[in-house]
This record gives structure tokens, sequence and C-alpha cells, in this order.
């Protein structure tokens, strides 16, 4: 019998899953990219306390898998420990959507479970959103609803 692939604290994205650790950032998150990623769009964060992360990683990542989404993941517990306490805190998992808001249905699942789960909430992201080439806006997603930020300045 072969071995069960799963996230888990030593490895969030793992390459089995079709992640990759490749191009910018590549040290702190993998990538799970099934076409080029929208230049336009919505950009939600997703931020949970670290005690917290593995669950959330299970029940997260395999959503946006099925629905075909666009994200990346801090590879692992240690590295997510240590951003924490950077300005890069508060971005456990980023979501890319190519609309202009995030679909209701895919919040209210990913909300659902997080109560239901009884999630903690992460850190609020340090920095205000940077344009960064790209024209996303973005969001915070920690426990509860996503917050809509203002666009990138």
């Amino acid at each position: 019998m072969g071995t069960r692939v799963s996230e888990h604290n030593s490895n969030f994205g793992p390459a089995e899953f079709g992640y990759a650790a490749a191009g910018t950032g590549s040290h702190w998150f993998a990538k799970w990219y099934p076409s080029a990623p929208p230049r336009r769009g919505f950009k939600i964060h997703v931020t949970v306390h670290a005690a917290d992360a593995e669950i959330v990683a299970r029940c997260v990542l395999r959503k946006l898998r099925q629905r075909r989404v666009h994200h990346k993941v801090v590879r692992d517990l240690p590295r997510y420990v240590q951003q924490l306490g950077s300005e890069q805190r508060g971005k456990f998992i980023t979501i890319y959507l190519p609309d202009r808001r995030p679909p209701a249905d895919l919040v209210a699942s990913i909300d659902a479970d997080f109560v239901w789960l009884g999630v903690r909430p992460g850190p609020r992201p340090t920095a205000r959103p940077r344009r960064t080439g790209s024209d996303l806006r973005s969001a915070r997603w920690g426990r509860g609803r996503a917050r809509s930020a203002s666009p990138p300045t």
C-alpha cells in the first residue's frame, strides 16, 4: 500500500498535489497555479493561529484545488511561525481570484468550516497592500467574514 499524502505541519503544499516552490517567494511559499494566475481581480489572505495551521490547510487547500482556484500557502509550520514575527505576517494562504469580489459560496463555505473547526484568528497583515504590477484588490480572511481592504496604491 502506498503512502497517504496530506497537508501537514512539515509540508502544507506537497508536490504530489501539484504545488511548486519555485520563482519569487519560493523560500516562503508553495504555489498552486493550474494556469497563469490572474493579474486583475481579488486577492484574499487567510490568516490563522499557528496551532490551527494544519487543519486549516487540510480543509481550505482541498477546496481551492477542487475549484481550481489559484493560491499559494506558506510551505511549512516553522516558516509560518517565523513569518508571524515579520512584515509578512497574516498571510498563511493567499487566494487569487479573477473577479472583482470573491464568490459568495466560497466565502460562506470557508467561513462555515472555520466556525465548525473553532479556528482561532491569526494576526492582521502588517502593511497595506502594495502595487506589485497587478491590479488585485486585497482582503483578509481570519475567523469570520472576508474583509475588503482598499485597492493597492
